[in-house]
């Protein structure tokens, strides 16, 4: 073989070995670093849900507060009915009391359907991560955010129970018209409290949450319910409810309130 393109092809090989171990090495300082700045332990156990933002330094240390102008009603796990509960687990995060924070079976199968249809269409992320985001995060749309949320939800599942982390989700999501939090929600548009929505009622406010702006069901009832028997099928799918639950669910009307929604909150 020519001694001179042995030495090419050796350099070449060494030159791209040194550069892929400078990516690579600066690859693992950058996550390192990012990993770091997500929320100390104390502000993940201590969480208020007084819709006041609380601002810490990267050492845990309190620098100020904010007071957030947030329609909410905060209630217990324990006042949700397992109709919500079901809802939500079997449409945003089936398998959400296995994993560990989380779901790399969805979120491979987030990646398969982007690069497929070439656009974000799924966000593959479970309920941990949601609230990561919700409550910790920002919602922008980066890399450096998602790095940080993933290390965030393995955090929370280690410092909180599941109990913990599904009821600040079911407090937090937002429901449209500027509403926060599963309570407010049965209240705005069932006008009865969270612990009273059946299962028709819970796969009702559950199909509004993929797009509460369009979903809104005094102008898109029909979209709506289409959303609503998709929510039940799943629940039947991960046999959070029977056959006779789903039959009796699919067939039962859902009643609105019909005052004015502005109205509403100095009735709530």
């Amino acid at each position: 073989m020519n001694t001179g393109l042995t030495k090419f092809i050796f350099r070449f090989i060494s030159f791209f070995v040194i550069i892929l171990i400078i990516v690579s090495t600066g690859t693992v300082l950058w996550v390192h670093k990012l990993a770091k700045e997500i929320p100390p332990d104390k502000v993940i156990t201590d969480f208020s849900h007084n819709a006041v933002t609380t601002i810490y330094d990267n050492n845990g240390y309190f620098l100020t507060s904010i007071q957030e102008d947030k329609k909410q009603i905060w209630v217990p796990l324990t006042q949700i009915s397992d109709s919500i509960k079901k809802a939500i687990v079997a449409t945003e995060d089936p398998y959400f009391f296995r994993h560990s924070g989380i779901d790399y079976r969805q979120t491979w199968e987030a990646v398969k359907d982007n690069l497929r249809l070439r656009r974000l269409v799924r966000g593959g992320s479970t309920i941990t991560q949601q609230v990561a985001k919700n409550i910790y995060l920002s919602s922008e749309k980066t890399i450096t955010r998602k790095i940080k949320e993933y290390f965030l939800a393995k955090r929370m599942e280690t410092l909180l129970p599941k109990e913990g982390i599904i009821e600040m989700y079911l407090n937090e999501i937002g429901w449209g018209y500027g509403i926060y939090g599963v309570e407010l929600a049965s209240r705005f548009y069932l006008d009865k409290h969270a612990n009273e929505v059946n299962t028709s009622e819970g796969a009702f406010l559950t199909a509004m949450l993929r797009n509460p702006a369009y979903y809104n069901p005094y102008k898109k009832m029909e979209s709506i319910m289409k959303r609503q028997q998709l929510v039940l099928k799943l629940m039947l799918r991960h046999n959070l409810i029977s056959q006779e639950e789903y039959d009796n669910a699919i067939s039962q009307p859902i009643e609105l309130r019909r005052d004015k929604p502005h109205k509403r909150f100095t009735q709530i």
